[in-house]
């Protein structure tokens, strides 16, 4: 489990430190606050350590910067700066610096006390905002082959949606969250030469023709199914609201908590979507999510912290919900007079 971040001048933050609970964790904020940028953070750092994999250049890989220069990934400002990033992971630490000014992209200091990963660690699973299943036919190998402006999260999750199912008797948690999303889908998946389908009585429906927001329930149901999402794993999930229809975000966030609390993930979101919030508010349970509130002040990013959605004071979501509110208020009394 995750517990702690520190960062000092990472991307667009100065400095911020954040404690994380085992549920979920929920970014929201105005754009260009830096939430993508947390997750891409966590979700490289943990991925290419359990596959014992250079972390500086999982970074370049993820956040794609131009040129391919670490330094890159420094906060800008007129003078060489040095960022730091330091995380805690089951009570250990791993920690380490980077110069904007430096000629090679690998870390100047680097500490780590995390346990040697194994076959059984969790793992960690980036979901990003578009949706990859109905491209997938070809895009492994066409990223394994040749250079194409993709940041590797979108060949991650497709890595992970191709993974065969295990061996033996799904657990009853994977049973259940198993007949919730088929429920919802209306079907089953099926997989055929790199093609995805949804299989119900009326026959096979290819995803190219599915309604994206369907993609992402069926998109968990596979990483269900295959034991990518099992316990100890960590999701990240880039406005998981994207595409799906407000009356279906209920049933988004029932899965999201059937996972952490049956299952055992750890999430992390962002999002942008009030009825998620007020719908986690309405199914969280005290202590299961932590809600964190980025915005600029002084032309810093600052965050504010709470238990629940409707205890932050900082959130643009409800600040752009009361301007519209008093703006159609405004408009009708101005019909009145």
């Amino acid at each position: 489990m995750l517990s702690h971040l520190e960062l000092e001048n990472f991307t667009v933050f100065h400095a911020l430190s954040l404690d994380f609970v085992p549920g979920l964790n929920v970014f929201v904020g105005p754009n260009a606050t830096g939430k993508t940028h947390l997750l891409k953070l966590l979700y490289a750092v943990t991925e290419a350590h359990r596959l014992e994999n250079d972390i500086a250049q999982k970074l370049l890989r993820v956040f794609l910067p131009e040129p391919r220069r670490l330094g890159r990934l420094v906060r800008r400002t007129n003078q060489a700066q040095s960022a730091r990033v330091r995380l805690v992971r089951d009570g250990h630490d791993l920690s380490f610096r980077f110069s904007s000014n430096q000629s090679v992209d690998s870390f100047s200091d680097f500490t780590s006390k995390w346990a040697t990963p194994t076959p059984k660690d969790g793992k960690g699973v980036f979901i990003p905002p578009k949706d990859m299943l109905a491209h997938a036919p070809g895009f492994r190998s066409l990223y394994d082959q040749k250079e194409i402006y993709f940041e590797e999260t979108y060949r991650d999750i497709l890595v992970h949606a191709f993974s065969p199912v295990n061996k033996g008797k799904p657990s009853k948690e994977r049973i259940a969250l198993r007949k919730k999303i088929e429920a919802l889908i209306s079907g089953k998946i099926e997989i055929s030469n790199e093609h995805f389908y949804l299989s119900n009585d009326q026959g096979k429906l290819e995803f190219t023709l599915l309604a994206e927001g369907l993609r992402k329930f069926a998109l968990l149901l596979q990483l269900i199914e295959n034991d990518t999402l099992r316990q100890s794993s960590l999701l990240f999930w880039d406005e998981p609201e994207a595409n799906i229809n407000p009356v279906r975000i209920k049933d988004l966030v029932d899965l999201l908590l059937h996972l952490s609390r049956e299952i055992g993930v750890q999430i992390f979101l962002a999002t942008h979507s009030d009825f998620l919030l007020k719908e986690l508010d309405l199914q969280e349970r005290p202590g299961e999510a932590r809600f964190f509130a980025f915005y600029r002040e002084a032309d810093k990013v600052q965050v504010e912290v709470a238990e629940r959605a409707d205890a932050l004071t900082r959130n643009a979501i409800d600040e752009e919900n009361l301007r519209l509110y008093d703006e159609d208020i405004a408009r009708v009394l101005g019909r009145a007079k």
